[in-house]
């Protein structure tokens, strides 16, 4: 075989395996085929009903992980706050259970339940952080309000007479910034909790609350001219959406929902699973559809990895112990 004829055989053999290299699970990257990680479908519990944007976004990851690694993950459902962080703790730590981790559903919930099996950050693998959510305050297309000063002005003139619904309850993410306002502004409003976006949603269209506090899930609602937003909780505006100022612009600067939400497992995860998941995740982050889906979804990138989201979860437990304090939340929980 002359040299010319080696060459161009080797060509073709290195261009077939690098044409290739993208159906490769990331794994093989990182040196670890013969480990053969994940191979059976992986299960993600995600802590929010279905229909809303986070179990949407979550499928959407689910798909894309299929696609890379050649197996399903399979979604989980399993609302409520305590029902989720329970179900990932006492899972194998083997890399096939994982599920939805963040604020609200983790040390918030341990704050005000402190008899739980498990301890908010030490009982689990925390992963990484993938994204997080535009939240707004919302009525009903067809309530008077149509501003804050609006709402401030009835709240006023009716103490408790207004009410608003969120998700995950008393200490949910969206709840405590609406307490953070009621300090501000002077008045008082009725919370009413519900598991999710959506169960809020349907009682405010129907009239049974005056506004919620929600994430984009309820933005096609909005596009619908059944509900209408009329202010961000987040720091800055939608650039969508720049006509709809934020809180902080208003003069009620706690009054923010800033909440990461990624993924997690039990704790003694094999690091080599954890690094994967991590790396998959990331990738699946960079891609143009998801950017195009997170987007739409009124949803943003918030990567943290394996390290970085560990520590941000230690940052917040003495934080959320001060607001549990701040606000007896344990006694307004504990009187529903």
């Amino acid at each position: 075989m002359t040299p010319s004829r080696l060459t161009r055989r080797r060509f073709a053999t290195l261009a077939a395996a690098s044409a290739a290299a993208p159906l490769l699970s990331p794994y093989a990257a990182f040196g670890q085929g013969a480990a053969a990680y994940p191979s059976r479908p992986v299960k993600m519990i995600v802590s929010f009903p279905p229909g809303g944007v986070t179990d949407a976004t979550f499928r959407k990851f689910a798909d894309r992980f299929q696609v890379l690694t050649g197996q399903p993950m399979v979604i989980e459902n399993k609302p409520g706050r305590g029902v989720t962080p329970n179900a990932i703790a006492t899972a194998a730590p083997d890399g096939y259970t994982i599920g939805v981790v963040g604020r609200s559903q983790f040390s918030l919930y341990y704050q005000l339940n402190g008899a739980v099996p498990y301890k908010p950050v030490d009982s689990f693998t925390w992963i990484s952080s993938l994204v997080s959510s535009w939240f707004g305050l919302y009525v009903s297309a067809t309530s008077p309000y149509r501003s804050v000063a609006d709402i401030v002005a009835a709240a006023r003139e009716k103490p408790g007479a207004l009410s608003y619904g969120t998700a995950f309850g008393h200490g949910g993410l969206a709840h405590v910034p609406m307490e953070e306002f009621e300090r501000k502004a002077g008045i008082k409003l009725l919370h009413v909790p519900f598991k999710g976006d959506t169960d809020s949603a349907m009682q405010l269209m129907r009239g049974d609350i005056q506004m919620m506090v929600a994430g984009g899930s309820a933005m096609p609602l909005v596009e619908d001219g059944k509900l209408r937003l009329v202010a961000w909780l987040n720091p800055t505006r939608h650039p969508r959406l720049t006509q709809i100022p934020t809180m902080r612009e208003l003069g009620y600067p706690a009054t923010e929902v800033i909440a990461p939400v990624g993924v997690g497992g039990p704790r003694g995860m094999n690091p080599a699973h954890v690094a994967f998941l991590e790396q998959t995740f990331r990738r699946i982050l960079s891609e143009k559809e998801i950017a195009e889906f997170l987007e739409r979804n009124y949803q943003r990138e918030d990567y943290m990895n394996s390290a970085q989201f560990t520590e941000w979860a230690n940052r917040q437990q003495p934080i959320e112990k001060q607001i549990v304090e701040r606000f007896n939340l344990a006694e307004k929980a504990a009187a529903k």
